[in-house]
């Protein structure tokens, strides 16, 4: 159920808007729908599992980290029926972030009202236009001020009807 798509680095404009953005880029829309899972769940194994109890099951990943080598860092994937939760762990710190949610079933807690189901055409009046399209995925980056990196939404349809919502964060 993960999300596959390669984000490639993305230079463009924030698009304008009436409303006032705190973004460098992205629709204040999209970072309250970016930043939901955040306030849902919060950032270890321990608050997504208050949150959704107990997963079907976890994974675990080691690899290296990316600023110091001799340190194995961690990626959990608590799995649930519909909702896969991605958490990564600084082990030389211990501290855990959320790195990625993907979820196929409506949580209007997380999705402000995005269902699954919905048209492309619903996720643009809710959004705008995505910063990319593909075949059957809408990509949205989203970057808070000061940020160093972007965040990713993704829509996935099948036959023209929501399926799948993927949030990505990035982590340095």
């Amino acid at each position: 159920m993960a999300c596959s798509i390669l984000i490639l680095p993305i230079h463009s404009q924030a698009q304008e808007l009436s409303e006032p953005v705190t973004t460098h880029y992205g629709s204040f829309e999209t970072g309250r729908v970016m930043n939901a899972p955040l306030l849902q769940f919060g950032q270890s194994r321990k608050s997504v599992i208050r949150v959704l109890k107990k997963p079907a099951y976890i994974s675990t990943v080691e690899f290296p980290n990316i600023h110091n080598p001799d340190v194995l860092d961690r990626i959990y994937k608590l799995v649930y029926k519909d909702v896969e939760v991605e958490i990564y762990e600084a082990t030389q710190s211990g501290t855990e972030f959320l790195w990625s949610v993907v979820l196929t079933r409506n949580m209007s807690r997380i999705t402000y009202g995005i269902r699954m189901g919905a048209s492309p055409e619903e996720i643009e009046r809710l959004l705008g236009s995505p910063e990319e399209k593909r075949k059957d995925t809408y990509i949205y980056p989203y970057m808070e001020e000061n940020d160093s990196g972007t965040d990713t939404l993704i829509f996935t349809f099948k036959k023209k009807s929501l399926v799948k919502i993927c949030w990505e964060y990035f982590l340095d």
